[in-house]
């Protein structure tokens, strides 16, 4: 599952929760992360992961931070 799809069906309670899990804030990871703004280092990557309990796998979240190369760009 995508970190986007992962976050849009949290209430705020899980929001929280899941910001609490990964040591961050709803806000930072609403504003920062989900936009990609920001890359997180990769001790709040393995966070961000494992917070999510499962559901959102390493390299899941490894392609929104550093989405593939389409292919045929040059």
């Amino acid at each position: 599952m995508k970190l986007k799809d992962y976050w849009k069906k949290l209430d705020e309670k899980g929001r929280e929760a899941f910001a609490s899990r990964a040591g961050t804030t709803v806000l930072t990871i609403d504003r920062k992360y989900l936009n990609s703004i920001n890359i997180p280092r990769r001790s709040k990557l393995t966070q961000l992961i494992e917070a999510t309990n499962g559901a959102v796998s390493r390299d899941e979240m490894l392609n929104h931070f550093y989405p593939p190369a389409e292919q045929g760009a040059a």
